[in-house]
């Protein structure tokens, strides 16, 4: 949600024929899963899972810079599943 934020005002701060900022979200898959506690052995939670959203942002990633949509790239992610996609969209700059 901070990031969202941060981008929005970023958009609001857009010149015609000035750089474009554009942002992809994707939302999580929320299920019920069992919580138990003492007071209420048959509490359950709401638990936000991601399926599908590092193929989903590789894929975007290729496409656009293959399409030359953008000049510079901000990729938020805590791991390293994306790091085959950026080596793609290195390569299809260099060409």
């Amino acid at each position: 949600a901070w990031w969202e934020r941060k981008f929005l005002a970023l958009r609001k701060q857009e010149r015609p024929g000035g750089p474009r900022v554009h942002l992809w979200t994707r939302d999580l898959a929320y299920t019920q899963e069992p919580r138990p506690t003492r007071e209420n052995p048959a509490a359950t939670r709401w638990v936000g899972r991601e399926k599908g959203v590092d193929v989903a942002m590789a894929l975007g990633l290729v496409e656009a810079a293959h399409d030359r949509h953008f000049d510079h790239y901000l990729i938020l992610s805590r791991d390293q599943d994306l790091r085959d996609a950026v080596s793609s969209v290195q390569r299809i700059h260099r060409q």
